[in-house]
């Protein structure tokens, strides 16, 4: 397992080595002894066979103390880089229409969401919901499928959800064309918002904040309205009654059937199965490191663990999800992989 995943991530962590240098932010001094390469394939592996650091270190001729100081030392930004060239390669090479349903096809869904992470490190955020815990939130913006494809991560303080969207916009903008449509929850419900979204021609579809106050101009069918809010915005309000519960849905698309919408919001929860696979699957629930940068780095190589999983699903002939595939290497199941596949990947 451990030769396939720093096969894959060998180029990308000496392409991330070596722009790392030229910026001047002390990388190669982390290096010399143990290769970026080495040291995040052993992170990326522990992280899908649930080893823990007595099992990687024994595996892999490293000591504790070693990987603790690659671990706390090496600057995020070197495995944020890793991660986005990874991400840009799988991109490139992904058979988009392997996986493309009908809708699809049709709409290019994205959905932005954040996700709340414990942290032992006083000061980095408090969840307000849940018994004032310390910890941070992942903030993500994702293509949607059959399963996210996360396109952008912003880690923060457990700050406000709709500070961080305009920057999670602007960053996959290159992303965003005619077919577009953007789907989120209440969190980052604002009808400036709405408004910007609407003159920029970026399409969107949300739920309906309860009691909002807006005025019908015009009735379309029984399920679909024209509604001006005080702002004197327009929109679409979309209700339907889905398994006996009443479902409102707020967009500026006014010529696709109800229906539509109701499934283009529902692609939002793909996003909820990225964070219940780095949460439940690859076990991100709770970072016990009281250093800020080493917990930067742990998410990040979550991450960078579930693209492999992508890579690992994309070489395989039948369709697995990436629970499946961890569940497998878990209980040391042979997997139906194109190793080829890999070889071809790194060419790109």
């Amino acid at each position: 397992m451990l030769k396939y995943v720093n096969k894959i991530l060998e180029n990308h962590c000496n392409k991330a080595s070596n722009e790392s240098k030229i910026e001047g932010i002390g990388i190669d001094s982390y290096s010399r002894q143990f290769k970026l390469s080495a040291h995040l394939s052993i992170l990326a592996t522990g992280i899908i066979k649930k080893n823990d650091l007595t099992v990687l270190v024994y595996n892999n001729g490293i000591s504790k103390s070693q990987l603790s100081k690659l671990n706390n030392k090496r600057p995020f930004y070197i495995f944020e880089k890793v991660f986005y060239s990874l991400l840009n390669t799988f991109i490139k090479a992904h058979r988009y229409d392997v996986y493309h349903n009908y809708l699809d096809k049709l709409y290019s869904i994205m959905a932005i969401d954040s996700t709340f992470i414990e942290t032992m490190v006083k000061g980095s955020g408090i969840y307000q919901r849940e018994k004032k815990r310390n910890g941070l939130k992942v903030h993500i913006a994702a293509k949607t499928g059959n399963y996210a494809l996360p396109l952008k991560s912003i880690i923060t303080p457990n700050v406000n959800d709709s500070k961080v969207f305009d920057d999670l916009l602007e960053y996959i903008d290159e992303y965003i064309f005619d077919n577009t449509v953007l789907t989120f929850d209440l969190g980052y419900y604002s009808y400036g918002r709405f408004r910007e979204l609407k003159e920029k021609g970026i399409n969107f579809v949300s739920r309906i904040k309860k009691n909002a106050d807006y005025t019908v101009i015009k009735v379309e069918t029984f399920n679909s309205k024209i509604v001006r809010f005080r702002n004197g915005l327009e929109l679409r309000l979309v209700s339907l009654d889905i398994d006996n519960k009443k479902r409102e849905y707020i967009t500026d698309m006014l010529d696709i059937p109800e229906i539509y919408i109701y499934y283009i919001y529902m692609g939002r929860w793909v996003i909820e199965k990225l964070f219940k696979n780095m949460k439940s699957v690859l076990e991100i629930t709770h970072l016990i490191s009281r250093d800020l940068n080493r917990i930067i780095n742990q998410v990040f190589a979550t991450l960078i663990a579930y693209i492999v999983l992508l890579v690992i699903q994309s070489s395989m002939a039948l369709y697995h999800t990436p629970a499946e595939i961890v569940r497998s290497i878990r209980n040391s199941k042979e997997l139906d992989i194109d190793y080829n596949y890999f070889n071809n990947f790194n060419e790109i």
